[in-house]
């Protein structure tokens, strides 16, 4: 909406514009528009003049703050490299995951360890850990 043919208007209660009453309302705004008669225009998009335009009228807050929740996502680098990679290299990208998920629950050794059977692991044999790892951090996760 172009706010160019719209002026702002200060309301008073003891100077009404024209012969029009002016009802206190935070925003009002003179349409230039139509250079003749020139209207109050209402900024208040959840009233309607009009009854007709009532089932037009509809709660978008959802939408907006699924629209907002996807371009801060899509905005985030690390979201964006992960993408990427799990696109690129899934097995890798599960592989990164399960290890970065374990590296805690693990002294710096063991996990040096763990570090060099896997690289010496074949694809196969790296999907097996991988798909064992994730099941152990499920079960760990939950408590069992």
């Amino acid at each position: 909406m172009s706010f160019k043919n719209f002026k702002l208007v200060k309301t008073h209660k003891d100077k009404p514009y024209k012969d029009n009453p002016i009802k206190d309302k935070p925003n009002q705004f003179i349409d230039l528009t139509d250079k003749d008669k020139p209207q109050l225009a209402s900024l208040d998009y959840t009233e309607s003049s009009n009854p007709s335009d009532q089932p037009c009228q509809q709660d978008r807050s959802y939408e907006i703050r699924d629209m907002l929740r996807t371009i801060t996502k899509k905005a985030n680098q690390n979201y964006v490299t992960a993408v990427s990679k799990a696109k690129t290299d899934p097995l890798l990208f599960r592989k990164d995951r399960a290890l970065r998920q374990l590296r805690p629950t693990m002294s710096a050794d063991r996990f040096t360890d763990t570090l060099k059977a896997i690289s010496r692991m074949d694809h196969t044999q790296v999907l097996d850990w991988v798909i064992e790892a994730e099941r152990h951090l499920e079960r760990n996760k939950h408590g069992h």
